[in-house]
């Protein structure tokens, strides 16, 4: 009857992991927490085919068996304790990989027009507002009215984050977007636009970063702030879409026209994102151009640093708390594989026994010790397995957005445990040897 219940669960749960994924890669990649789910259905799934694996392993029906059936058959025999090593290692691989494959990387693109710096190479402010540019520079300015700073290099909730105001056109086709309603195909798939809706008198719409709205407001798309504009009356800001982790952290953005007519007094511009790719086309020579900007536009009190360098002290962050929970969770399972091997002796000292029969009976002893090995390994390489394979699915969003994610870490991180497990076994096994197994069979 066990039988019938674990090839229904393992259906089901297949089937639900194959649809969620299948589902997920039609619609846009934003689906974080549905992809998730599908990586926990997928190791629910990988652990029950392990089961019903050791479970048709548990005998050798034909022919003269190998050293590694033997093993097998003797893990399959005590599922129970191979199950239990599987399947922390699988949960605790899962955990590390799924939560290092959301550590972002240092490696940016400025091309490119959909990461955090939207293609552009420096971001700059001014003390005061400032109504031209040098010329030959392209670039997208930003009225600026003051506020809290809502990034996460605040970590207090705010109410009140600065307002952007820029016209949507200048910023087609840049940044990507996390969560856009489907409002007429978001203006056809040009979300900037929504920020010329026409929401009345007292309401105008808003686009946030979606760090800025999670955690800075404790806000959702649809949801609204209260400000108060120059003329005393109520103003409410809809969010009407949300960017991806961005250079405008920290702010709400918002039309152009919009903040003129209700900040009437917010003129120029004293924000910038930049578009000044290095003649040389090196990272030093980015640095030296916002030095240059810097130095043209000292009397107006600017500040140019690189694009990808600020995106990256927004992340600093997240990655410090990412990599906490990942080292300690690595750290745990290295501690669980010592447990491993300490089981391992433990299982020797049980069944001494048993492998002294194997030597009476004309077994060497280094066929005994492989007989050992291949019992303990089958459930450390199958939850190794099933606990990366459930952790790929769960980081798809990663993957197919192109973020640059440490698989150097992750390897040597993965690589290490099983390193760790593999030895503790090793030593478990070595200290068995033929004088000792022998004396347990005579005493039996």
């Amino acid at each position: 009857r066990h039988r019938r219940i674990v090839h229904t669960v393992y259906a089901v749960t297949a089937t639900a992991a194959a649809t969620l994924v299948a589902g997920l890669l039609s619609q846009p990649v934003s689906q974080a927490l549905w992809f998730f789910a599908s990586g926990i259905l997928t190791l629910t799934d990988g652990i029950l085919a392990l089961w019903l694996w050791l479970e048709r392993r548990s005998r050798v029906d034909k022919g003269l068996p190998s050293i590694f059936s033997l093993g097998l058959a003797s893990a399959a025999r005590r599922r129970v304790q191979s199950m239990t090593t599987a399947v922390l290692l699988a949960v605790g691989i899962f955990v590390v990989v799924a939560v290092g494959a959301n550590r972002t990387g240092s490696l940016v693109d400025l091309s490119d027009p959909g990461s955090g710096t939207g293609g552009f190479s420096l971001v700059g402010k001014t003390a005061v507002p400032v109504t031209g540019f040098p010329p030959g520079v392209d670039a997208v300015g930003f009225g600026v009215l003051d506020g809290d700073d809502a990034s996460c290099l605040n970590l207090n909730r705010v109410t009140h984050p600065a307002l952007l105001g820029v016209d949507p056109t200048d910023l087609l086709g840049r940044f990507s977007f996390d969560t856009v309603p489907d409002r007429r195909e978001a203006r056809r798939k040009a979300p900037w636009s929504l920020l010329d809706d026409d929401l009345g008198a007292s309401a105008i719409p808003a686009i946030a970063d979606q760090t800025v709205l999670t955690w800075g407001l404790g806000l959702a798309v649809g949801d609204e702030l209260l400000y108060v504009d120059e003329f005393g009356a109520d103003l409410r800001l809809r969010i009407v879409a949300s960017i991806e982790n961005s250079i405008l952290q920290g702010n709400l953005i918002v039309g152009k026209a919009a903040m003129k007519r209700h900040f009437p007094s917010v003129s120029g511009t004293r924000f910038f994102l930049v578009d000044a790719d290095a003649p040389d086309g090196t990272d030093d020579g980015v640095s030296r151009r916002a030095g240059e900007l810097q130095r043209l536009m000292g009397t107006y009190g600017a500040e140019f640093v690189r694009a990808d360098e600020r995106l990256m002290e927004f992340y600093s962050v997240e990655n410090t708390y990412l990599v906490i929970f990942m080292m300690l969770g690595g750290f745990g399972i290295l501690l669980g594989m010592v447990g491993l091997g300490v089981a391992a002796a433990r299982n020797i000292a049980e069944n001494r026994g048993e492998h002294g029969l194997l030597l009476a009976v004309g077994f060497d002893l280094k066929s005994v010790r492989l007989i050992v090995m291949a019992e303990h390994l089958v459930p450390l390489v199958g939850g190794a397995a099933i606990g990366i394979a459930a952790a790929l699915i769960s980081v798809l969003p990663a993957l197919l957005r192109n973020r640059s994610i440490p698989l150097g870490f992750l390897t040597a991180t993965i690589g290490g445990i099983l390193a760790v497990g593999i030895v503790s076994v090793l030593l478990s096994t070595v200290r068995a040897d033929s004088q000792h197994l022998l004396g347990a069979l005579r005493e039996e």
